[in-house]
Parts: C-alpha cells; structure tokens; sequence
C-alpha cells in the first residue's frame, strides 16, 4: 500500500522526511511540534531532527540529514469524513508514518484538532494485517471488559469504498508526554496490575505459550546452522519438562512491550500496539522483552553476560522463582515472534537472533541442564 491511495492534491503544506533506513514520516506545517509526537527516535540525528525541526524547519542542513521534500496534500475524502464523524469534529489534521518495511506493514496517521491529538488510524490492504486489526480489536474489547487501564480505545475497525482497512483508536497523548528508555517503578507497576488483573489458572497444555512451543518445534528446521538448531531444542525441552501436566497461572503478555510503544502521561504508563499480544502467557515476560531489546536495539550491548546480568539485577525479578526458566520462556518466545512476523525469512546472521542464541546458550550452560 502506498501512502498515496490516502492523500491527495491540495493547498496545505507538508514535509516528507525520509531516514537512512528508508522510513518516511509526513508532517504539515501548521502546529508542527504537535505533529512530530507521531515520530519517537532513538538515534542522535532522529533526536536532533524531532526537537530543532520545528523550530528551523527552512534550514536546508536538514536535506543532509534526511531526504526532505515539500508537499501539498490532504486526506482523501472518504477517509477525511470517516474520522471527522468519528470524533465529531471538522476541522481535522494529520501526520502519518508511512510504516516500517515487512509483511506486516501498515500506515498510521496521528489525528489532530487545534492542539489536541484526537486518536491514530493504522490502515492497510493487506489481508494479513487487516487480520492484525481485528485481532486488535478483540484484544483491547477484552481488555477493557476486565478493567485494565491506561489502553486505548478501539473507536472503528471497518472498510473504506477502496478496500484500504482502517483501524481507529483512542489516546491519552498530549505534548507533554514522555517516552521512557530506562527500566523503573512505572513499566514494573503496569505489568503487576495486567497480571492481578487477566491471571488465571489453566492446564499448560491449554496455553498460548504451549501453542507457540508447538509451533516453534514443527518449524525448527528453519533454523538452519545445527548448533543453533540444538540449543534452541533443548531450551524447549527444558522450558516443556519444567511445565508438563501441570496447572499454572499465565496471563496477558503484550509481546512487544518496548519504548517505543509506550509514553508516561501524568505519572501513568500508557501501552498501545496490541495486535501481537496473548492472553495466557508466563506471567511477566514484557519485562524481559523491554530489558533485552533496549539492551541490544538502543543501547548495542553485544555481550550476552551483561544482558544476562541486566536482567538478574532488575527489582522485578528478584523474588521471582525459577527465573531462568521465566527467561528461556521469553527468549523462545521471542524467537518464534520475528519467525512469524518475518514470514518464516528471519535471517540467522541477523544481530539479535544472534543474541538470543548466546542468551539461551548461557542459561543453558550457569544451570548445567543435562
């Protein structure tokens, strides 16, 4: 879907910026510190862009940076009318991202009014998003009927006249909200209050993990170098031994519980992007996920041991029994993840995949599983 088959020609200016790894964000020119909350970058030259941009936006420095172009565009009108309907409003504006390359790429439109943000749209003419979508909805309509808080709304999940599939949600948002990088009180709080709140007992067997443990074993072969291949085996081996016949209590895992899919407003954390998550997952496996990933994705930590000791070190875990196997959990987990969203074309050089590897090697061996 190309981000074109929602805009068209018109008077308002706006400013297409693409990075160097070929990702393009669209940004008008009215209210443009608003707009660029859509934009959340970890890297100096994507930090540097989101706070000076909108103050020297005329700056030809920028070109260096990043690809810029100007554009004169707005909403196409069936989609303007939708969203306007949605929220009762008239007077709309938007900045889109126009998603990250993959299978599972979709567009998402931060919408506005005056100096208010309204709520997202994701839209996609992929089938195998638009499943995403609804997998979503169903998600956050579960959510909501067990009380947890701090979750967006799902506003509309529906069809265009084109076919383009749109998914629209609620949000907290205003400028004053802050992305977290670090780990502390605010994440450790949130997860405790979705496991008190979606917990509940059930035989292993009958669990979304025991569903991904299958899966991931029926798939093994596309792991191709064998030493991986035996690891990862013996890490289900152990992970499947240590839960076999017996009841346990799993609850809600988000799946992708990371930075970037998170702000605090007001002292609360609030977490979007439902679409991957699983209702009966090892309790607290978001921890690991935000621990690692921001370890090996923003920080570059490459040493196995000192992610290892990351999450040793975390107040969460402290008391926590058995961690190591709470890990391998999240580590298979996350292996069976990318294989799936990258339709089975996860590479094994891939940095990582290379990671989890050595991450479950090392359990493997500090706990000399025969």
């Amino acid at each position: 879907m190309d981000v074109f088959d929602i805009l068209q020609s018109a008077e308002s200016k706006f400013y297409m910026l693409t990075n160097k790894e070929g990702k393009t964000w669209i940004f008008p020119n009215e209210n443009l510190q608003l707009s660029m909350e859509l934009y959340q970058p970890s890297s100096f030259n994507g930090k540097l862009l989101r706070f000076c941009f909108p103050l020297f936006r005329d700056m030809l420095a920028w070109t260096k940076l990043f690809d810029l172009e100007v554009i004169n565009v707005s909403l196409k009108n069936d989609l303007q009318q939708l969203l306007c309907r949605l929220f009762c409003i008239s007077d709309l504006n938007f900045s889109v991202f126009c998603g990250t390359p993959g299978i599972h790429k979709k567009i998402t439109i931060q919408l506005m009014s005056k100096d208010k943000i309204l709520g997202y749209c994701k839209l996609t003419d992929s089938s195998v998003v638009h499943e995403l979508f609804l997998r979503e909805q169903k998600m956050l309509d579960w959510l909501c009927d067990e009380a947890v808080e701090n979750i967006p709304i799902c506003i509309h999940c529906g069809s265009l006249t084109n076919g383009i599939k749109v998914f629209v949600q609620s949000t907290i948002k205003t400028k004053k909200s802050r992305v977290i990088h670090e780990w502390g009180e605010i994440q450790k709080k949130f997860l405790e209050d979705l496991h008190r709140r979606t917990c509940e007992k059930r035989m292993f067997e009958n669990t979304d993990f025991y569903k991904t443990i299958l899966h991931l074993n029926n798939n093994i072969d596309w792991l191709m170098l064998p030493e991986q291949k035996s690891i990862v085996i013996k890490a289900m081996q152990v992970v499947s031994d240590y839960y076999k016949g017996c009841e346990v209590e799993f609850s809600v895992c988000h799946a992708d519980f990371t930075p970037w899919n998170m702000f605090e407003e007001n002292g609360n954390l609030f977490v979007f992007d439902w679409e991957y998550a699983q209702k009966s997952y090892p309790p607290y496996l978001d921890a690991f996920h935000y621990i690692t990933q921001v370890a090996i994705i923003e920080k570059g930590i490459e040493d196995e041991k000192v992610i290892y000791r990351m999450v040793q070190e975390n107040i969460l875990f402290a008391e926590m029994k058995n961690r190591d196997i709470a890990y391998l959990c999240y580590l298979l987990h996350i292996i069976h993840f990318y294989f799936n969203i990258n339709n089975g074309n996860f590479s094994t050089e891939d940095h990582s995949y290379k990671c989890w590897i050595k991450l479950i090697k090392n359990i493997l061996a500090n706990e000399n599983y025969s």
